[in-house]
């Protein structure tokens, strides 16, 4: 999901030349993300690096990380996934119970429950 996220991002960068012939290139959906560079493929790697160091210092430091291209990578939104995805699953089974440890995927998220019968 992060080299989504990253795709995602990259895909919404900016790059232009300034005044003095460098490129000055920008992430939009990043507030504060930037670099420059003396070509435009420069400016883009090391912008796609200053991406990347913002979003690990941003999880890091539990900041609220933008979505980009409708890619969430904040922690929060997993787990709600996986919440919505369980809470469906339990409404779908109604009265029907489990025996015995049951593995499921939820959102990426392995979730093991342990049933018992009534």
């Amino acid at each position: 999901m992060l080299i989504q996220y990253i795709q995602a991002a990259m895909r919404q960068a900016h790059c232009e030349q300034m005044a003095n012939g460098r490129f000055f290139g920008r992430v939009p959906a990043c507030e504060g993300c930037w670099d420059e560079g003396a070509t435009p493929e420069e400016c883009r790697e090391d912008l796609e690096e200053a991406l990347q160091k913002r979003i690990i210092l941003g999880l890091r430091l539990g900041h609220v990380l933008p979505v980009a291209g409708g890619v969430d990578i904040n922690p929060w939104a997993e787990m709600e996934h996986a919440q919505t995805h369980l809470a469906g699953a339990k409404r779908s089974l109604g009265s029907k119970r489990m025996v015995g440890p049951a593995l499921t995927r939820a959102g990426g998220i392995r979730c093991w429950s342990k049933a018992t019968s009534g």
